[in-house]
């Protein structure tokens, strides 16, 4: 209802049931009230981001388990740039939520779903874009990679084998119990043992839902996140 009748909103979710249950009221809502829907069905938050930018629709969501506890579900909302909502569309959709002042569509004004066709292929184009690629082949970077069961695996395979990198992954199917039992500390620990045995010049864990990066160097330390940042 905050958004304009004939509005898009690009949708996604983790590989859990729920999350799948829920975006599938999450969509009808959004059709009932006459907006339409670009469904990624399963999918990371930042490929999210991505095609709510990249297809110019005019929010997103994101239906996901919360971290630590599976009998919650988090829906994350996005603006048209693909960046979280900020303080006042919040509020404005909370008041209509507390009014219970929601917009109803005529039968022709219900909105349609549609599936973006080849999302991964362009996410993985424009961050082949983004780097150099041909420098990294040649420098032919050894590196463990924790895909931490989540959804990432679905993407990560496609960027990588731009790169020429020697990958050895980690839980890379994604597993809604693997993704429930996500501890962040063990799988750093974890990474950081085979990068001592395998000589990796590098060791990554992703978050189950693909938002977080940790970092391990080529001596097997775990960098903090303000010590990865200020590496990038």
């Amino acid at each position: 209802t905050s958004l304009k009748k004939g509005a898009v909103v690009t949708t996604s979710r983790d590989t859990s049931r729920s999350a799948r249950a829920l975006k599938r009221a999450f969509i009808a809502g959004l059709n009932l009230s006459g907006v339409h829907v670009m469904d990624l069905e399963l999918a990371t938050v930042p490929v999210t981001r991505f095609q709510v930018r990249s297809e110019r629709a005019q929010g997103g969501t994101s239906v996901r388990l919360a971290p630590d506890d599976p009998d919650s579900v988090e829906i994350r909302f996005f603006d048209e740039k693909g960046a979280d909502i900020d303080e006042g569309t919040q509020r404005k959709i909370e008041r209509l939520l507390y009014r219970e002042d929601f917009r109803r569509a005529f039968a022709g004004d219900i909105g349609d779903i549609g599936f973006p066709p080849r999302a991964i292929e362009y996410y993985t184009a424009a961050l082949e874009r983004s780097v150099d690629a041909s420098r990294l082949g040649r420098r032919g970077f050894k590196v463990v990679l924790d895909f931490s069961s989540g959804a990432a695996s679905f993407v990560m395979p496609n960027v990588l084998s731009k790169l020429g990198a020697d990958i050895l992954g980690l839980n890379p199917y994604a597993s809604t119990s693997g993704a429930l039992g996500y501890d962040r500390r063990a799988h750093q620990e974890e990474v950081a043992g085979y990068v001592r045995s395998s000589g990796a010049h590098l060791g990554a864990v992703l978050d189950p839902d693909g938002d977080h990066l940790a970092l391990i160097d080529d001596t097997g330390h775990m960098l903090s996140d303000e010590q990865s940042l200020l590496a990038m």
